[in-house]
């Protein structure tokens, strides 16, 4: 959230039981997860990030659900997941969709094209430039 301030998430704080989650500098600890309902009320949470360690059931979703106007759920197992995942209706039930793009043929033939599309230019720009800089610097002394 901090990398991508795009996204309009700011963490400004986290509710845990487990004293050794590694949180960001800018966030501060809460309280445990038996204090979200009273804090919540009292810092006036309009949006939060549900990610917890264990599967989530649909009650713990409802409970916390109904404490704040937004809530965001990370399952248990996209914790740790750096995969473009798109949410997909499939008649009314989620669906989640993982992409690796780069395991298509098509997108991986075209990435590689374009890498050296741009790279061989680039490099005897660059070179060109380097000798240029070479020289002048040479002939400056």
């Amino acid at each position: 959230m901090t990398r991508h301030s795009e996204h309009g998430l700011w963490p400004v704080g986290y509710f845990t039981d487990n004293p050794s989650n590694q949180m960001p500098a800018r966030a501060r600890f809460l309280g445990t997860l038996n204090e979200i309902p009273e804090q919540t009320k009292s810092l006036f949470i309009k949006y939060a990030i549900l990610a917890l360690d264990e599967d989530v059931d649909k009650d713990s979703i409802k409970k916390y659900g109904s404490l704040f106007p937004h809530l965001l759920f990370v399952p248990k197992a996209l914790l740790h997941t750096s995969s473009g995942i798109i949410p997909k209706d499939i008649s009314g039930t989620l669906g989640l969709e993982v992409r690796h793009n780069l395991q298509v043929p098509s997108i991986y033939k075209i990435k590689r094209l374009i890498d050296f599309l741009l790279t061989i230019p680039c490099l005897l720009v660059g070179s060109v430039m380097m000798g240029m800089i070479a020289i002048l610097k040479r002939s400056a002394r």
